[in-house]
Order: C-alpha cells, then structure tokens, then sequence
C-alpha cells in the first residue's frame, strides 16, 4: 500500500486556515451617535455605503494600528468599535464636514499557528455625506432613512 507523501496535508490545512481568517467581521445592526451639533451619525463596521446611498467621501480618514487600537480599547468600555465610533464622533464635533454616515473599517483576525497577525494591520474610518442612508436594503431589506 503506498502512502501519501507527508506534506500532502498541509496545503488543505492552509487553505482551510486562509478561507476562515480573512472572513471579515460585519456588524448587521446600524447604530447612531448624536453630534454635538444636534445631528444624527449613523455608523456601522465594515458596511461601506452602496451608489444607492448617494454619498460622498467628507473629511479626512482616520488611521491607527490595529494594535493600538485594541490596547487603547481595553481602557474603554465596549472594545474597539465603540473606542472607534468615539474617535470618529470627536474628530466630527471638532471639525464640522456635515457627515452622516461613518463606517469604521477593521482589520478580519488572521492568525498564523495562532499568533495573531492582525496587530499589525491598520483600522480605518471613513465619514460619508449621503443623500440616503438605507441598512436593510445593503443587509436585503426593503425600507431607508431619508435625509433632508
């Protein structure tokens, strides 16, 4: 009986352990944060709007290391999305672009004979003035918020 060379599992194992990690995370729910304005942001993660929306980039984006943002995380209540959307919010009430929409981009967790890998990589947020903001429909629903 001949048997299979022994390297002959390693390449499936790869790319099984590849096709998990770079699965990105997507928050399904929007949610909101008030400005200091009085205006509504809505912000989701990694939901970049769709032509539907009718959006256009505003402000500058901001950048950090996925590293340094999970340690400084730890210091805020509700991890890294919420250290994120606080970030965003501070830069907006600071610097009036008239965004509604923010969408704060992480990194997917790769990990390599579980060493995470991902601190190296940067997060992102990007602000958007859109002319519709519609969830259900990016999510495969039907309904939007208007906004005038």
């Amino acid at each position: 009986m001949r048997s299979l060379p022994k390297f002959a599992f390693i390449i499936p194992a790869c790319v099984a352990l590849a096709a998990c990690s770079s699965i990105a995370k997507e928050q399904t729910k929007f949610q909101t944060k008030t400005l200091a304005d009085g205006s509504t942001l809505h912000y989701n993660v990694n939901v970049a709007p769709t032509k539907a929306w009718g959006c256009r980039r505003v402000g500058k984006t901001l950048t950090d290391s996925w590293g340094a943002v999970q340690t400084k995380a730890q210091f805020h209540f509700g991890g890294p999305v919420e250290y994120m959307a606080g970030e965003g919010v501070d830069y907006l009430n600071k610097n009036p672009v008239h965004a509604n929409y923010m969408n704060i981009n992480l990194p997917a967790d790769v990990s390599v004979a579980d060493v995470e890998v991902t601190a190296f990589k940067k997060a992102h947020v990007y602000f958007y003035q859109c002319k519709k903001i519609n969830p259900e429909n990016r999510l495969g629903r039907q309904s939007g918020v208007e906004i005038s």
